[in-house]
């Protein structure tokens, strides 16, 4: 049952993010240049706004360069997805930076479950979803490295607090690259299983 578990999600994969990682890739000139030509409208009213509101950015170059460059990064198709994360009452910008992140790899790992499981894991037992939740946690945890800050905004609350929102970016589950790391930790398990399997029947 465990094999056959494991197999049936490699061939959802390959089935359905395979193909889509093929289409991630094939953005021609014209698509390129016109994610751009819109990230560079959104950047200029979106700093507009936040400026507008008060958020305070400390980086280098100007807001809207940052959102722009943002934007470009995370439109469909590349192999970057946005991950945005706002924290209120932080004590400190730091702090309200390290919430953010919690929050990032948290929302991350809950992806990476729906991605990896799907329907399959619903219609198993208990022990089944126990097994493919050992691949979803070495996902998360090798793939959490690759959360990226691209820049942060805050603006303070009262005469302590801040509300902090920084701007992430992390790995699209249907690139290529993730496609590779999904792929090698569904051997893995297998390879697991196998051992197991042998030592238990003494081969």
């Amino acid at each position: 049952m465990r094999r056959s578990i494991i197999f049936a999600l490699v061939a959802m994969l390959i089935g359905i993010v395979g193909c889509q990682s093929i289409c991630a890739q094939s953005l021609t000139y014209e698509q390129e240049k016109e994610i751009k030509e819109q990230a560079k409208k959104d950047a200029k009213k979106e700093a507009k706004r936040l400026t507008k509101e008060k958020w305070v950015y400390s980086g280098s170059g100007s807001l809207e360069t940052a959102l722009y460059n943002y934007y470009v990064k995370t439109a469909d198709g590349q192999a970057l997805a946005a991950s945005p994360q706002t924290v209120t009452d932080a004590y400190s910008v730091s702090r309200g930076e390290s919430m953010a992140r919690s929050a990032a790899e948290t929302d991350f790992a809950r992806e990476i479950r729906v991605a990896l499981a799907g329907k399959i894991a619903t219609h198993q037992g208990e022990a089944d979803e126990i097994e493919i939740a050992d691949i979803e946690r070495r996902l998360a945890a090798e793939l959490k490295g690759d959360i990226l800050k691209s820049f942060s905004l805050y603006k303070q609350v009262g005469s302590k607090n801040y509300t902090v929102r920084v701007y992430f970016t992390r790995p699209n589950l249907d690139s290529p690259a993730s496609s590779s790391r999904i792929s090698r930790a569904i051997d893995d398990e297998l390879e697991l299983a196998k051992k197991i399997g042998d030592r238990a029947t003494g081969e």
